[in-house]
Protein backbone atom coordinates (compact mmCIF):
# COMPACT_ATOMS: atom_id res chain seq x y z
CA UNK A 1 0.00 0.00 0.00
CA UNK A 2 1.24 3.16 -0.93
CA UNK A 3 1.74 5.94 1.70
CA UNK A 4 -1.57 8.31 -0.39
CA UNK A 5 -3.57 5.16 0.12
CA UNK A 6 -2.59 5.24 3.50
CA UNK A 7 -3.34 8.35 4.25
CA UNK A 8 -6.76 7.92 2.46
CA UNK A 9 -7.86 5.12 4.34
CA UNK A 10 -6.63 7.01 7.73
CA UNK A 11 -8.71 10.12 7.27
CA UNK A 12 -11.62 7.58 6.54
CA UNK A 13 -11.04 5.76 9.72
CA UNK A 14 -10.68 8.96 11.97
CA UNK A 15 -14.11 9.84 10.33
CA UNK A 16 -15.92 7.02 11.14
CA UNK A 17 -14.06 6.52 14.48
CA UNK A 18 -15.34 10.37 15.21
CA UNK A 19 -18.82 9.16 14.46
CA UNK A 20 -19.30 6.20 16.60
CA UNK A 21 -17.33 8.41 19.65
CA UNK A 22 -19.98 10.85 19.22
CA UNK A 23 -23.11 8.15 18.83
CA UNK A 24 -21.32 6.38 22.06
CA UNK A 25 -21.33 10.22 23.89
CA UNK A 26 -24.97 11.22 22.94
CA UNK A 27 -26.36 7.54 24.32
CA UNK A 28 -23.97 7.44 27.85
CA UNK A 29 -26.76 8.65 30.18
CA UNK A 30 -29.65 7.02 28.51
CA UNK A 31 -27.80 4.11 29.75
CA UNK A 32 -26.93 1.93 32.92
CA UNK A 33 -23.06 2.51 34.55
CA UNK A 34 -22.44 -1.25 33.97
CA UNK A 35 -23.15 -3.43 31.09
CA UNK A 36 -26.06 -5.38 30.95
CA UNK A 37 -26.08 -9.30 30.37
CA UNK A 38 -26.73 -8.94 26.56
CA UNK A 39 -23.74 -6.53 26.43
CA UNK A 40 -21.34 -8.98 28.27
CA UNK A 41 -22.57 -12.15 26.09
CA UNK A 42 -21.88 -10.35 22.63
CA UNK A 43 -17.96 -9.75 24.11
CA UNK A 44 -17.68 -13.39 22.44
CA UNK A 45 -17.93 -12.00 19.26
CA UNK A 46 -14.44 -10.91 19.73
CA UNK A 47 -13.10 -14.27 20.48
CA UNK A 48 -11.42 -15.29 16.90
CA UNK A 49 -8.29 -17.19 15.69
CA UNK A 50 -5.50 -14.86 14.61
CA UNK A 51 -6.03 -13.90 11.17
CA UNK A 52 -3.93 -14.73 8.22
CA UNK A 53 -3.70 -11.03 7.23
CA UNK A 54 -5.17 -7.60 7.71
CA UNK A 55 -8.81 -6.88 7.69
CA UNK A 56 -10.60 -3.70 6.73
CA UNK A 57 -10.24 -1.17 8.77
CA UNK A 58 -13.84 -0.13 8.47
CA UNK A 59 -15.19 -3.48 9.51
CA UNK A 60 -13.08 -3.55 12.67
CA UNK A 61 -14.28 -0.24 13.97
CA UNK A 62 -17.69 -0.52 13.34
CA UNK A 63 -17.19 -4.38 15.50
CA UNK A 64 -15.55 -2.54 17.96
CA UNK A 65 -18.43 0.74 18.36
CA UNK A 66 -21.52 -2.22 18.13
CA UNK A 67 -19.80 -4.87 20.04
CA UNK A 68 -17.70 -3.20 22.38
CA UNK A 69 -19.42 0.03 23.41
CA UNK A 70 -22.40 -1.36 25.02
CA UNK A 71 -19.87 -3.41 27.02
CA UNK A 72 -17.92 -0.69 28.27
CA UNK A 73 -18.14 0.95 31.92
CA UNK A 74 -19.63 4.13 31.78
CA UNK A 75 -17.20 5.96 33.52
CA UNK A 76 -18.05 9.61 31.59
CA UNK A 77 -21.30 9.52 32.69
CA UNK A 78 -22.64 11.38 35.80
CA UNK A 79 -24.05 8.14 38.11
CA UNK A 80 -20.77 6.71 38.19
CA UNK A 81 -19.05 7.01 41.56
CA UNK A 82 -16.92 4.58 41.37
CA UNK A 83 -13.31 4.50 42.29
CA UNK A 84 -11.26 7.70 41.64
CA UNK A 85 -11.63 7.72 38.17
CA UNK A 86 -12.05 10.83 36.50
CA UNK A 87 -14.17 11.65 33.40
CA UNK A 88 -12.11 12.80 30.18
CA UNK A 89 -12.01 16.56 29.91
CA UNK A 90 -13.08 17.42 26.44
CA UNK A 91 -9.64 19.49 25.65
CA UNK A 92 -7.88 15.97 26.53
CA UNK A 93 -10.11 13.73 24.50
CA UNK A 94 -9.46 16.45 21.43
CA UNK A 95 -5.87 16.26 22.17
CA UNK A 96 -5.15 12.24 22.11
CA UNK A 97 -7.11 12.16 18.71
CA UNK A 98 -4.66 14.82 17.67
CA UNK A 99 -1.52 13.05 19.03
CA UNK A 100 -2.89 9.80 17.78
CA UNK A 101 -3.06 11.40 14.20
CA UNK A 102 0.23 13.68 14.63
CA UNK A 103 1.80 9.79 15.82
CA UNK A 104 5.33 11.36 17.10
CA UNK A 105 7.90 9.71 19.09
CA UNK A 106 8.42 12.50 21.71
CA UNK A 107 12.31 11.94 22.27
CA UNK A 108 14.16 15.13 21.20
CA UNK A 109 13.61 18.08 18.75
CA UNK A 110 14.89 16.29 16.13
CA UNK A 111 11.90 13.18 16.51
CA UNK A 112 9.10 15.91 17.57
CA UNK A 113 9.91 19.52 18.54
CA UNK A 114 5.96 20.26 19.49
CA UNK A 115 6.11 17.30 21.21
CA UNK A 116 9.17 18.57 23.54
CA UNK A 117 7.78 21.98 23.58
CA UNK A 118 4.45 20.99 25.01
CA UNK A 119 6.22 18.53 27.87
CA UNK A 120 8.43 22.02 28.59
CA UNK A 121 5.55 24.35 29.21
CA UNK A 122 3.74 21.96 31.39
CA UNK A 123 6.68 20.85 33.16
CA UNK A 124 7.06 25.00 34.08
CA UNK A 125 3.59 25.40 35.22
CA UNK A 126 4.15 22.38 37.38
CA UNK A 127 6.80 23.74 38.76
CA UNK A 128 5.03 27.36 39.05
CA UNK A 129 1.54 25.09 40.73
CA UNK A 130 3.88 23.36 43.72
CA UNK A 131 6.36 26.65 44.09
CA UNK A 132 9.74 24.09 43.00
CA UNK A 133 12.83 25.61 41.90
CA UNK A 134 12.53 26.64 38.10
CA UNK A 135 15.86 24.33 37.74
CA UNK A 136 14.35 21.42 38.96
CA UNK A 137 13.60 18.56 36.55
CA UNK A 138 10.11 17.23 35.64
CA UNK A 139 9.33 13.53 33.95
CA UNK A 140 6.11 12.72 32.54
CA UNK A 141 5.21 8.73 33.22
CA UNK A 142 2.32 6.83 32.43
CA UNK A 143 0.80 6.55 35.53
CA UNK A 144 1.04 7.06 39.09
CA UNK A 145 2.54 3.25 39.47
CA UNK A 146 5.62 4.34 37.42
CA UNK A 147 5.40 7.49 39.10
CA UNK A 148 5.83 5.72 42.45
CA UNK A 149 8.55 3.25 40.86
CA UNK A 150 10.84 6.03 39.58
CA UNK A 151 10.34 8.36 43.01
CA UNK A 152 11.44 4.94 45.48
CA UNK A 153 14.10 4.40 42.74
CA UNK A 154 15.51 8.04 42.75
CA UNK A 155 15.22 7.35 46.99
CA UNK A 156 16.85 4.45 46.83
CA UNK A 157 20.17 5.59 44.64
CA UNK A 158 19.99 9.12 46.68
CA UNK A 159 20.32 7.02 50.07
CA UNK A 160 22.81 4.32 48.65
CA UNK A 161 24.92 6.74 47.71
CA UNK A 162 25.30 8.77 50.49
CA UNK A 163 25.68 5.18 52.10
CA UNK A 164 28.95 4.47 49.82
CA UNK A 165 27.19 2.59 47.37
CA UNK A 166 26.78 2.57 43.87
CA UNK A 167 23.46 0.82 43.42
CA UNK A 168 23.49 1.48 39.52
CA UNK A 169 26.77 -0.09 38.73
CA UNK A 170 26.55 -2.84 42.25
CA UNK A 171 23.01 -3.07 42.41
CA UNK A 172 21.40 -4.52 45.60
CA UNK A 173 23.15 -7.74 46.10
CA UNK A 174 25.24 -6.91 49.58
CA UNK A 175 24.04 -3.27 49.73
CA UNK A 176 23.97 -1.76 53.19
CA UNK A 177 20.35 -2.14 54.27
CA UNK A 178 17.80 0.69 54.10
CA UNK A 179 15.17 0.93 56.48
CA UNK A 180 11.31 1.30 54.57
CA UNK A 181 8.96 3.34 56.86
CA UNK A 182 5.37 3.85 55.31
CA UNK A 183 1.72 4.41 56.31
CA UNK A 184 -0.49 1.77 57.73
CA UNK A 185 -2.81 2.67 55.21
CA UNK A 186 -0.27 2.26 52.15
CA UNK A 187 -1.70 1.79 48.94
CA UNK A 188 -0.80 -1.76 47.39
CA UNK A 189 1.36 -0.29 44.03
CA UNK A 190 3.54 0.66 47.08
CA UNK A 191 4.05 -2.38 48.19
CA UNK A 192 4.27 -3.98 44.73
CA UNK A 193 7.25 -0.88 43.45
CA UNK A 194 9.24 -1.92 46.18
CA UNK A 195 9.44 -5.93 46.25
CA UNK A 196 10.59 -4.32 42.38
CA UNK A 197 13.34 -2.47 43.56
CA UNK A 198 14.79 -5.18 45.85
CA UNK A 199 13.01 -4.29 49.33
CA UNK A 200 11.50 -7.25 51.46
CA UNK A 201 7.98 -6.47 52.40
CA UNK A 202 8.37 -7.88 55.49
CA UNK A 203 10.86 -5.00 56.34
CA UNK A 204 8.73 -2.43 56.06
CA UNK A 205 7.53 -0.53 59.31
CA UNK A 206 3.93 0.58 59.42
CA UNK A 207 3.06 3.34 61.08
CA UNK A 208 -0.53 4.06 62.85
CA UNK A 209 -3.17 6.37 61.12
CA UNK A 210 -5.80 8.54 62.75
CA UNK A 211 -9.78 7.67 62.06
CA UNK A 212 -9.44 9.46 58.42
CA UNK A 213 -6.62 7.35 57.37
CA UNK A 214 -3.21 10.01 57.70
CA UNK A 215 -0.10 8.77 59.12
CA UNK A 216 0.25 9.95 62.98
CA UNK A 217 4.09 11.68 63.13
CA UNK A 218 4.21 11.34 66.55
CA UNK A 219 4.20 7.30 66.06
CA UNK A 220 7.12 7.36 63.63
CA UNK A 221 9.76 5.16 64.68
CA UNK A 222 13.30 6.16 64.66
CA UNK A 223 14.70 7.58 61.83
CA UNK A 224 18.21 7.72 60.33
CA UNK A 225 19.96 8.35 57.27
CA UNK A 226 19.16 5.23 55.65
CA UNK A 227 15.51 5.57 56.46
CA UNK A 228 12.88 5.77 53.59
CA UNK A 229 9.44 7.30 54.03
CA UNK A 230 6.62 7.01 52.03
CA UNK A 231 3.49 9.57 52.97
CA UNK A 232 0.41 9.91 51.27
CA UNK A 233 -1.49 12.84 49.61
CA UNK A 234 -4.44 11.25 49.18
CA UNK A 235 -5.66 8.12 51.26
CA UNK A 236 -7.60 6.30 48.92
CA UNK A 237 -10.95 5.44 51.02
CA UNK A 238 -11.30 9.28 52.53
CA UNK A 239 -9.04 11.45 50.66
CA UNK A 240 -7.23 12.58 53.87
CA UNK A 241 -3.39 13.78 53.39
CA UNK A 242 -0.55 12.56 55.83
CA UNK A 243 0.75 15.68 57.70
CA UNK A 244 3.61 15.56 55.25
CA UNK A 245 5.12 18.83 56.71
CA UNK A 246 5.79 17.02 59.94
CA UNK A 247 6.72 14.40 58.28
CA UNK A 248 8.91 15.84 56.07
CA UNK A 249 10.91 17.71 59.48
CA UNK A 250 11.31 14.71 60.99
CA UNK A 251 12.82 12.64 57.93
CA UNK A 252 14.95 15.90 57.51
CA UNK A 253 16.16 16.04 60.70
CA UNK A 254 17.55 12.50 60.51
CA UNK A 255 18.82 12.70 56.75
CA UNK A 256 16.09 10.36 55.91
Amino acid sequence: MDSRSLLARSIDALRRAADHGEAYLRDLEARGVAPDASALSDLGRFREALPDGPGDPAATLDLLARYGGPATTATAAGRFFGLVVGGTLPAALGARVIASAWDQVVFNDGTSAIGVALENVAAGWLLDLFGLPKAASVGFVTGTSMGALVCLAAARHALLAKAGWDVTSKGMNGAPPLHVVATAQMHVVNAKVLSLLGFGTEGITYVDCDEQGRMKPEALPELTGRSLVIAQAGNVNSGAIDPIGDICARAEAAGA
